[in-house]
């Protein structure tokens, strides 16, 4: 019988990029507006809307905890859980494979 290491996890994580296009025409806008995005070290700024329990942010150097509204004592650290780690590589490099095994299989 063949067994996995399989960590049972919350979720699945994966890497959020912000880029700013080549030429653009106001390169330093760009860099303010992802400044902006990505708010203060307290969910503050940008981030205001996306700092709530359930979402957490791709920064790591946050000093606080999205709070819930309606359970305030509600405490969830993500450097406390366990995750799966997307990689984005493996998956560009091995979407033509599953496109066309579903291609061939599901028609």
């Amino acid at each position: 019988m063949a067994t996995t290491n399989i960590t049972p996890t919350v979720g699945l994580l994966y890497p959020s990029l912000m880029n700013i296009t080549y030429k653009a025409p106001h390169p330093n806008a760009a860099k303010l507006l992802i400044k902006y995005l990505f708010g203060d070290q307290y969910g503050g700024l940008g981030m205001k809307p996306f700092f709530i329990v359930g979402n957490w942010p791709a920064r790591t150097d946050m000093l606080a905890e999205p709070k819930n509204e309606f359970l305030p004592n509600l405490s969830l650290p993500l450097k406390s859980m366990k995750f799966w780690m997307l990689d984005p590589i493996g998956i560009w490099k091995t979407s033509a494979e599953v496109q066309e095994w579903w291609m061939i299989n599901i028609n």
